[in-house]
């Protein structure tokens, strides 16, 4: 791809997610929870509180605070920023989005009950065993032995060969886990919103500025290809759309069940209590044998 010169293009329409979208994103996120809800309260619960106390959507805390900058930027993109500023401010935002993963364990999670399993608190973690770290760590050592490279390099290679290893999906791994996950549970149009909304060259490239924007076009170095604003602002705007359904949807949920005075939740691994103590804390009891949580 030839590179473009710099220069700005007006971008004041279509900022948001398009009627049908937004309806249709609202309609499978309540779905999903419903689901999930039906399949086994405890889990359901313990797996929206697992997410609520990491990402306290309810409070003035680091979730809080991401969802506060979706309506702020959807309120600045609304009154029709001109220029590339709107789409690198939404980029911006979808980034943060994305790099904040709760709510892709919570999703997981979700699914997971829907299928009749049970939920965990790192659902994403991989299966590697001790014996297969060992012997990564024994082969690599037998080959720096071999290369004349000082203690110090293959302690630092080691350490590198560690980050390698690390048992946890990346972002990208993560979506996909979900969209097979979807796909099995036969909730295709679930897996559909995630294939469509994650665009992992594009955040790669916007977050390492590997990009120019120019007459109308998103041009992606790395990636080595172009998008054009307008669908691209629509893709954008969807995916915050997701995350501030999916945050609405758990903190709606939990503090519904507070009021409802019900306080124990059963499923097939035990039950599950929440007691609202009207001093502005929340009692949480659990049975659970399997336990995830």
């Amino acid at each position: 791809m030839k590179s473009a010169p710099t220069g700005e293009s007006k971008i004041t329409s279509k900022i948001f997610p398009s009627p049908q979208h937004r309806k249709a994103i609202s309609k499978e996120v309540s779905y999903i929870f419903a689901l999930a809800k039906k399949a086994d309260e405890a889990e359901y619960f313990c797996s929206i509180k697992y997410f609520l106390d990491i990402n306290s959507l309810h409070s003035k805390t680091p979730g809080k605070e991401l969802l506060d900058t979706i309506n702020e930027t959807t309120l600045l993109a609304k009154e029709g920023i001109k220029g590339n500023v709107s789409i690198k401010i939404l980029s911006y935002v979808y980034c943060q989005v994305f790099e904040s993963e709760n709510w892709l364990d919570l999703m997981y999670n979700l699914i997971n009950i829907i299928k009749g399993n049970c939920a965990a608190m790192r659902p994403f973690k991989k299966e590697i065993t001790d014996k297969e770290r060992s012997l990564a760590l024994k082969e690599i050592q037998g080959i720096l032995a071999n290369s004349q490279i000082e203690q110090a390099k293959i302690q630092g290679i080691k350490e590198q060969l560690n980050r390698v290893l690390n048992p946890f999906f990346t972002i990208q791994g993560k979506i996909n886990k979900i969209v097979e996950l979807a796909e099995e549970a036969k909730l295709s149009s679930l897996a559909q919103i995630f294939k469509f909304l994650y665009v992992n060259d594009f955040r790669n490239d916007f977050t390492h500025s590997h990009y120019v924007i120019y007459k109308g076009v998103f041009n992606l170095f790395k990636a080595n290809r172009s998008i054009q604003l307008e669908p691209l602002i629509e893709l954008i705007t969807s995916a915050l759309n997701l995350y501030a359904n999916i945050g609405a949807e758990a903190s709606n949920e939990f503090e519904g069940a507070l009021k409802s005075g019900k306080k124990l939740y059963k499923g097939k691994c035990g039950t599950v209590s929440i007691t609202d103590n009207k001093d502005g804390t929340i009692t949480h009891e659990s049975s659970m044998k399997c336990a995830n949580f």
